[in-house]
């Protein structure tokens, strides 16, 4: 088992900052990770990488035209 500290879930991509890996804990269901010291924790790098592997894919965005129709339906008009 391998363990990881935040700085490494930054470099991961998974979060940016403290605030942003509480709300993941609270409300996102991220692994919340252990206490190695009284002011450190760390998280098993294989319950990350299936927390990362089972969450949604991303859509692409799409932007509004001000036309009533999005950027990604729009017919090309010749």
């Amino acid at each position: 088992m391998k363990l990881i500290r935040f700085n490494d879930l930054v470099a991961k991509g998974v979060v940016n900052s403290r605030m942003t890996l509480k709300r993941l804990i609270d409300n996102q269901g991220f692994p919340p990770g252990v206490l190695i010291t009284p002011n450190s924790r760390a998280w098993n790098e294989a319950e990350v990488d299936a927390w990362i592997a089972a969450r949604p894919v991303s859509r692409k965005a799409t932007t509004y035209d001000g036309r009533g129709k999005s950027e990604h339906s729009s017919a090309a008009v010749a």
